[in-house]
């Protein structure tokens, strides 16, 4: 329904937005109801990402369709395992906090790249 009103660009730009306060949220709240209303933020992250992210992938190369799943699919692995990597050493070294720091920027790293992404 939203998809149709407003687009699948402004959309991903509204999730990854609602990814970046997600995670700034966590670096500077610690209470177990401000945790619960961070949760909002993060639903509306994945169900977004997960629900068109896929569809997004395909209009953005047209005629690929095939290669736009394989592409939002692999992507999604590859993240994962990078993740865990990242996760794990960050940790090890710097602490749990640190992890919080670097996915805030790298959240806010992916809203600048998804806003420069052309509307299609």
């Amino acid at each position: 329904y939203y998809v149709k009103r407003i687009g699948k660009r402004r959309m991903m730009t509204l999730a990854v937005a609602a990814g970046v306060l997600f995670y700034i949220g966590l670096l500077f709240f610690h209470s177990e109801h401000a945790l619960l209303l961070l949760q909002l933020f993060n639903a509306v992250f994945i169900g977004i990402v997960a629900g068109i992210g896929m569809l997004w992938f395909q209009d953005l190369m047209p005629g690929r369709a095939g290669s736009a799943t394989t592409l939002f699919t692999n992507s999604i692995s590859t993240g994962v395992i990078l993740a865990g990597v990242i996760q794990g050493a960050l940790a090890q070294s710097y602490g749990h906090g640190a992890v919080y720091w670097v996915i805030a920027g790298i959240s806010l790293l992916t809203l600048g790249l998804t806003m420069r992404v052309r509307d299609v």
